[in-house]
């Protein structure tokens, strides 16, 4: 795993080394009725990104 940065409506967010981006869809067939997305760290990862305040720990 390494960083990574997504843009979302015009605002780029950027992912830590050791953290994971989460999306969850709910829906049937093809409408979509929910729809969530974040980042997740845990352990190193978290630790990392709270010292640089970079996306997660934030």
């Amino acid at each position: 795993m390494q960083t990574f940065e997504y843009t979302v409506g015009g605002v780029t967010m950027k992912v830590p080394t050791g953290c994971m981006f989460t999306h969850i869809v709910r829906g049937s067939g093809r409408k979509i009725t929910y729809q969530n997305a974040g980042v997740d760290c845990a352990f190193v990862g978290a630790m990392k990104s709270s010292q640089q305040r970079d996306g997660c720990g934030v």
